[in-house]
């Protein structure tokens, strides 16, 4: 960034790289969805929980060890469906990929690169969480347990819909493939026409 640049100018040249650009194409599929909202919800029952009930924060350690587990599952699950949706990626599906939507293989992909960022998100979350459980900070506790557990809950949920997500690619390739071998079939062969007789020559 140059001298007598502001940020939002920087950021408005940069757009492919930017924060603003990312939120502008994907914020609202990602913070309107299903799976943030649930996330949202169990982060502030989480808190409210947490600050009520003694009992949660003297076993903090056990809870947050436990999510950031999860959070480490989470993301080996989408790796595993990753390889799998690498699979489908032939030369035909992101032809079609290409063809049908805006972004083509970089929109198949993003659901599950937001989902691994989320599951390592929770993971990093509860472990920041454990090495801060000796630090006494009045609601500090409470707020750590919301954070790691809207995450996880977030991961969690994301990780389902990408199930169907998945099952989905697997089903348009298969019609795909389907419509390819339908139209390579090779027609009948037909036979020959027969040849028009020979003119008689002689007179008759």
């Amino acid at each position: 960034m140059t001298p007598g640049t502001t940020v939002w100018d920087w950021l408005r040249r940069k757009p492919d790289t930017s924060v603003l650009e990312w939120l502008h194409r994907n914020g609202e599929s990602v913070f309107m969805s299903v799976d943030f909202l649930l996330g949202l919800g169990a982060g502030f029952v989480t808190f409210f929980v947490a600050d009520q009930q003694a009992s949660l924060r003297e076993n903090s350690l056990t809870v947050l060890l436990s999510m950031s587990g999860i959070g480490v599952a989470v993301v080996g699950f989408v790796l595993t469906a990753v390889g799998l949706l690498v699979t489908f990626m032939d030369p035909d599906y992101r032809t079609l990929l290409e063809t049908v939507t805006s972004d083509g293989i970089q929109g198949a992909t993003r659901p599950y690169k937001i989902a691994s960022a989320i599951g390592g998100a929770a993971s990093v979350s509860g472990l920041v969480g454990v090495a801060l459980s000796q630090v006494a900070v009045d609601g500090l506790e409470s707020t750590v347990l919301a954070v790691t557990a809207g995450l996880t809950v977030w991961a969690v949920a994301g990780t389902v819909q990408l199930v169907s997500l998945t099952l989905w690619h697997a089903g348009i390739r298969m019609r795909l493939h389907d419509a390819i071998s339908r139209h390579a079939e090779p027609n009948e062969p037909k036979l020959p026409a027969e040849p028009d007789p020979v003119p008689n020559s002689q007179g008759s």
